[in-house]
């Protein structure tokens, strides 16, 4: 139980036992007057009075407690649906990057990172292929006019080696783009791509977490949450701030 939470619940105890103790003094002093009563039986009927102002006052912070709790699950499963709606779970790493070369086609501007290679995950080396596919893919979007933003692990300048001469090779129109090496060593780092699609919608591929202790990915997620991959672009441009830029050959 929180703090607060622990200091709400004494506040409301404390007040249910201070109403009784009230009820059950209001009581006994009228009664102990009535010859009747007399000060015992006044004594009586105030303690009986009391523990029934307790229950009371009991109950009544209880239906209050259990009201805020079901506006709050009720938020919760609001805030879960519409979490689940703008979001999916890749459980395989190889099941996300067909889904990304997917949607490749439909980009007009990539964030994209390449912070750990599968290279140095014996597990993934079958992804090798995925994983040039989706490179070529990218590029290809790039050649046909769409922006990139790359930020690359400076352990595999070749993968910035291959964007640049992917690049210079064409004479046509094309996109924009920027390269950055950044030096990973040590650094818990998500890696994600970012797409934007021509009618300004954004969804966000995060995970791809390669260890250098243990040759394992988490899962992938798919956001699509405009506020939550605001959030994501915001951790992409802090890797940017901390990468050195490449100029474009």
């Amino acid at each position: 139980m929180a703090r607060n939470e622990k200091d709400l619940f004494m506040v409301e105890h404390v007040t249910t036992m201070v109403i009784g103790i009230v009820i059950g003094l209001i009581s006994y002093f009228p009664l102990r007057q009535w010859r009747y009563v007399g000060e015992e039986g006044a004594a009586y009927i105030g303690l009986f009075l009391s523990i029934i102002a307790v229950i009371i006052s009991d109950r009544v912070f209880y239906q209050s407690r259990l009201m805020e709790i079901k506006s709050y699950v009720r938020d919760a499963i609001v805030q879960s649906a519409h979490f689940d709606h703008t979001s999916r779970y890749f459980r395989t790493t190889l099941e996300a990057l067909d889904y990304a070369l997917e949607m490749l086609p439909k980009a007009s501007r990539i964030w994209n990172t390449r912070l750990y290679s599968p290279e140095n995950a014996p597990v993934f080396k079958d992804l090798t292929k995925r994983r040039v596919a989706l490179d070529k893919g990218i590029m290809e979007q790039v050649l046909a006019g769409a922006c990139l933003d790359f930020v690359c692990s400076s352990s595999y300048t070749k993968d910035i080696e291959f964007v640049q001469s992917r690049y210079a090779s064409s004479s046509k129109e094309k996109g924009e783009i920027a390269l950055y090496l950044f030096d990973t060593h040590g650094l818990p780092l998500i890696q994600m791509i970012i797409i934007e699609f021509a009618d300004g919608r954004r969804e966000a591929l995060i995970g791809w977490i390669f260890s250098n202790k243990r040759s394992r990915t988490d899962g992938v997620w798919s956001v699509r949450d405009s506020k939550a991959v605001d959030f994501f672009l915001g951790v992409f441009e802090t890797y940017k701030e901390c990468a050195k830029f490449i100029p474009t050959r």
